[in-house]
């Protein structure tokens, strides 16, 4: 079962304690648009050009681990597609701090991922949706978890604090829907009431009708949610890009616990099931899910 002991020393941050504080303004580059000639040097044989399927955080971070192997395996130079990314930290935290993707292009793409029966096998063989991807590019697959390439900042005022993130796009999550969760983890003596804080961000309003008695920490920039992420002893998430985040910042480390609401639908697909998440099956919540 999750707890909500402290967590281990992690590296210090260089702030004491306020998410501002603990996350200095980073430069990134910004959408790569290549000029023809450009263009016409990405596209030799040597070159992949992929696109995620969709703009949603978890959508690039399910392929973040592929860029790495076509590198270091195949000797490529790896260029992201624009997806029509859903907000500029998804390809700012996933791809742009990814030493092994060359630049964000607005080209066709060359590999892209197809849903269907090869990829459900894989799946199924598996057990793990990383490795499944990995091994439907042909890759012998090397990664259990998805993967950020930015070293998140420890703030050691949230160390003993359990993080709530109700957003969701794709199947957003109601007061019905998340409180009962969090409140059934409690009932196990998960966490206690005093533990709980909400975590918001700007760039994914929250319902503000969730645990509205609830403390708020916010979050301006992805970097400032996944630093909190890290920093936290437990968080309490739903079937969104947040967990995706989530497991890439756990990876097999013990903190920090990941809890996550999910349809059973969803579930049993496994496509977006983390495997260092642990889940909590809400059954059904709309007509599809």
């Amino acid at each position: 079962s999750p707890s909500t002991s402290p967590a281990p020393p992690r590296p210090p941050s260089s702030g004491p304690g306020s998410l501002t504080e603990a996350t200095e303004p980073r430069e990134h580059r910004s959408l790569a648009h290549l000029s023809d000639s450009i263009f016409t040097r990405v596209t030799m044989a040597s070159t992949i050009l992929f696109r995620p399927h969709a703009g949603g955080l978890g959508d690039s971070l399910i392929y973040s681990t592929l860029p790495e192997l076509w590198v270091r395996e195949r000797r490529s130079d790896v260029y992201i597609v624009d997806c029509n990314f859903r907000n500029p930290g998804v390809p700012a935290i996933v791809w742009e701090s990814n030493p092994f993707v060359s630049g964000i292009v607005k080209t066709p793409a060359t590999h892209a991922i197809e849903y269907g029966s090869r990829l459900n096998a894989l799946l199924l063989q598996y057990k793990n949706n990383i490795k499944a991807h990995e091994a439907f590019f042909g890759f012998e697959p090397a990664h259990a978890h998805p993967k950020i390439y930015w070293q998140p900042k420890y703030i050691r005022g949230l160390s003993a604090k359990v993080l709530l993130d109700p957003t969701g796009i794709t199947l957003p999550y109601t007061k019905a829907a998340f409180e009962p969760f969090v409140r059934w983890l409690a009932e196990q003596g998960v966490t206690s009431g005093n533990d709980l804080m909400v975590l918001e961000s700007s760039f994914n309003p929250s319902d503000s009708t969730i645990f509205p008695e609830l403390p708020r920490v916010r979050a301006d920039t992805i970097f400032d949610f996944a630093s909190a992420i890290y920093s936290c002893a437990l968080f309490m998430t739903n079937e969104s890009g947040g967990a995706a985040l989530a497991s890439a910042i756990k990876g097999a480390a013990p903190y920090p616990k990941i809890c996550a609401a999910m349809a059973t639908r969803s579930f049993n697909t496994r496509t977006w099931v983390w495997s260092n998440i642990d889940y909590w099956i809400t059954g059904s919540l709309t007509p599809d899910f």
